[in-house]
C-alpha cells in the first residue's frame, strides 16, 4: 500500500511539472499564432497596396507598350496575392490542392 502511494504520489508530481511545462508553451504558441496573423494581413495589404498603385500608374501612362508592362506588372503582383491567400488558408501546407490554385489562377488571368 505504501508503495502504491509513493508510485501515485510520484506520478502526480510528474503530471504536475508536465503542466506547468505545457503552460508557456501553450502561451507561445498563441503569440505565435497572433504574429502570424498579423504578418499574412500586412503581406496581403501591401500586395493590395503595391496593385492599386499600379493601376493608378497605368491610367496616367499613354504609351501602349508601357500601360502592357504596367498591367502585366499587376498581374504578376495579384498572382502572388493568390498564392499567398491560399498558403495562408490551408491549415496543412503539405496537402495543398493545386488544381484548386489552377483554376483560381486561370480565372484570375482571364478576367484581367
Amino acid at each position: 500500500m505504501i508503495k502504491r502511494s509513493k508510485e501515485h504520489r510520484e506520478i502526480q508530481d510528474k503530471n504536475e511539472e508536465i503542466i506547468s511545462q505545457k503552460k508557456p508553451l501553450e502561451k507561445a504558441l498563441v503569440e505565435k499564432e497572433t504574429l502570424l496573423r498579423e504578418v499574412n494581413h500586412r503581406v496581403n495589404n501591401n500586395l493590395q497596396i503595391i496593385s492599386s498603385l499600379l493601376l493608378l500608374q497605368s491610367k496616367k501612362v499613354e504609351d501602349p507598350a508601357s500601360k502592357a508592362a504596367i498591367r502585366e506588372s499587376q498581374q504578376r503582383v495579384q498572382t502572388m496575392s493568390l498564392i499567398h491567400q491560399k498558403l495562408y488558408l490551408e491549415e496543412h501546407f503539405e496537402n495543398i490542392d493545386f488544381q484548386v490554385y489552377l483554376e483560381d489562377l486561370v480565372k484570375q488571368i482571364i478576367s484581367s
